[in-house]
């Protein structure tokens, strides 16, 4: 069904066919707290507030200094390269949020610099966000629809919309609709081949912000673009016989009809099929965006809760890497599921990638990171091509690796974490989506509505919901019920309250006041998950997890690459009893932040009976969290 078809027209205005079931909160309306401050503090004095200092492309990015032309438009170039287009804007996505979460005048100042230079020189001539290119010269459209420059205008467009977007959602800055007007309200840029998947999803998002007619036609053009293009694929379910492609890696599509399997790629696509879906009206297309993530957890989900992608998505192992673009991007399209369909199991699978993936990519401080990690993490030589850190950097952590997609794009993963805990609900309500300490307020239809959220959680099964302002009129309150907890306890102002979960969240409808605290407690157990490595022999692995915490077996260090003695993989018995291990709890250190030393620890035996301590994977950076087990093969 064409895109024009199925478009709702009210009073002349093109609206959203089917609007989510849930929105997230507004930029600044989530404040971190607990150790979720002190990792956001972390990150605004390491990466996030002090990427000039760990690359020249970060320095120029979105400045003055980083105008290109013809093949320098394209990142290719390690000098005189655009990188720094598509590195600001994953910086910038998550600079912006970060400083509103932490209204901090330092990363709001930054940010302000930063995006000036685009909103003050923006102009109806510009070609995208190329504000220095004329759409009237044909020399300078030749530039930016040729092969290098086109991957600036159409892959770093539609990543330049988020933080723009953030931007003016905290602010109010009426530059920025002027600005997604210039960029996106010129039809001829949809008409170009356009292979980049964000282009899609920030027109559509820009149009949110505007409802510009002229950004509706764009995106009716590029919506066709994107269904008949290179990642259409993603538009329509994965067919039957795709998982028996996957043995195969690096081969291109035109060669055996597999599609790109580049796991950013297929994650992005995947949010402009979403957001196409909702724009359009068009079940069909949320239909395969779930078909894809169903077929993907299935075939290629690792048990720190993201997906392979090195750089392509495969079979799960325990040496298949997981690049950290593509932690995000799998991140933010199950935040996104989890508002426009208002499912909790999004959630789960939010939280299962944010707590293990989501925090084992970086260093405590925040000024180290690795571009691909492992389930198993055994030292430099771990990657597949058993080559060393010296000659192999994307397996190692470092300061920075080239490209530099990960070094940016990492800024991204705490700031939307936070955005998406709490949401607001049709019905006029709100949600507490995904659990950590912090603070919201917004105003619903009701009336202001504010809450603190004190908790430990994941370390701590335990979450407290304390209200601080509600309007007289009563509101739904809706609290996600994880899906891997069997026997959930809610209390409001210590009475149990029985609210079956619909969808994995429970309605508490109700005239809240100042003052009420709604309890939940989640109890947990140790559970396992298994599967064949199908590029070991098929080798059974097994998974421990408390919650959405995911263990693993902590290998010393002399620092994040190299161990201080030659490693032991340890095996576990073969057969799985959950009362063989023994949960220990302690407090949360003041100032923890994700070091090794973690207040929640499983001990339990190997196969040969020895003792044997898990502690939680987003702690480690050496480890085993794929375990091999007694009598399963190799």
């Amino acid at each position: 069904v064409a895109v024009a078809q199925v478009m709702v027209m009210t009073a002349g205005t093109v609206t959203a066919a089917t609007p989510p079931a849930m929105a997230p909160a507004k930029v600044g309306e989530a404040h971190p707290a607990g150790w979720f401050l002190t990792r956001a503090q972390a990150a605004r004095d390491g990466y996030t507030g002090h990427m000039a200092e760990i690359d020249e492309h970060f320095r120029i990015a979105w400045t003055t200094n980083a105008v290109r032309n013809g093949a320098e438009l394209f990142w290719g170039d390690r000098v005189k390269g655009g990188w720094h287009a598509e590195g600001g804007a994953y910086w910038y996505d998550g600079l912006v949020k970060l400083a509103f979460q932490l209204d901090d005048p330092y990363l709001k100042d930054l940010a302000r610099e930063r995006l000036d230079t685009v909103l003050s020189r923006m102009n109806p001539k510009a070609i995208g966000f190329l504000w220095w290119l004329n759409r009237d010269l044909p020399d300078d459209q030749e530039q930016a629809f040729n092969p290098f420059g086109g991957w600036h205008v159409f892959w770093v467009g539609g990543m330049a919309e988020r933080s723009l977007s953030a931007w003016y959602e905290a602010t109010g800055d009426e530059r920025v609709p002027r600005a997604f007007e210039h960029a996106f309200g010129w039809r001829e840029v949809a008409e170009q081949k356009n292979e980049a998947a964000t282009l899609l999803s920030g027109m559509i998002d820009a149009w949110r912000v505007t409802k510009s007619p002229a950004i509706a036609e764009s995106i009716e053009t590029a919506a066709e673009k994107f269904r008949r293009g290179f990642f259409a694929h993603y538009s329509v379910r994965p067919w039957s016989k795709l998982a028996d492609t996957l043995s195969l890696k690096r081969v291109h599509t035109t060669h055996y009809g597999i599609p790109d399997r580049h796991g950013v790629a297929a994650f992005e696509s995947l949010l402009s099929s979403l957001r196409l879906a909702q724009y359009s009206g068009d079940a069909s297309l949320l239909k395969a965006v779930i078909a894809w993530t169903d077929f993907l957890d299935r075939n290629c989900h690792q048990a720190h809760g993201g997906t392979v992608a090195d750089e392509e998505w495969g079979f799960a192992g325990a040496r298949r890497g997981t690049e950290t673009c593509t932690v995000a991007a799998d991140m933010f399209l199950r935040e996104n599921l989890l508002a426009a369909t208002g499912d909790g199991k999004w959630g789960d699978d939010v939280e299962r990638l944010f707590f293990n993936a989501g925090q084992a990519y970086v260093s405590p401080d925040f000024k180290r990171h690795v571009y691909h990690q492992f389930p198993n993490r055994l030292g430099e030589t771990n990657d597949v091509k058993h080559v060393s850190c010296a000659t192999y950097q994307h397996s190692c952590y470092g300061k920075s690796v080239w490209p530099l997609c990960c070094t940016a794009s990492l800024n991204r993963i705490l700031p939307n974490y936070i955005q998406y805990q709490w949401l607001t609900t049709a019905d006029g309500g709100v949600a507490a989506a995904l659990y950590g300490p912090g603070a919201f307020a917004t105003t619903l239809k009701a009336g202001k509505v504010a809450f603190e959220e004190r908790t430990q959680y994941p370390f701590s099964d335990t979450v407290e919901i304390v209200v601080k302002e509600a309007p007289s009129a009563a509101f739904p309150l809706k609290v996600r019920v994880p899906g891997w907890c069997a026997s959930p306890e809610i209390a409001v102002n210590g009475t149990a309250v029985n609210a079956a979960p619909v969808k994995g969240f429970a309605t508490l409808a109700r005239a809240w006041k100042a003052g009420d605290v709604v309890t939940l407690r989640f109890p947990v157990a140790p559970v396992c998950a298994e599967i064949r490595d199908h590029n070991e022999l098929s080798t059974l692995r097994r998974s421990v997890y408390l919650g959405p915490v995911l263990f693993a077996y902590l290998i010393p260090t002399d620092d994040e690459n190299t161990p201080k003695a030659p490693v032991v993989e340890p095996v576990l018995p073969a057969t799985f009893d959950a009362a063989a291990f023994k949960v220990v709890r302690g407090e949360l250190p003041a100032g923890w932040n994700w070091s090794a030393a973690a207040p929640l620890r499983l001990l339990t035996k190997d196969a040969d009976g020895k003792p044997l301590e898990l502690v939680p994977y987003g702690g480690t950076k050496l480890r085993i969290s794929a375990f091999r087990c007694a009598g399963a093969g190799k």
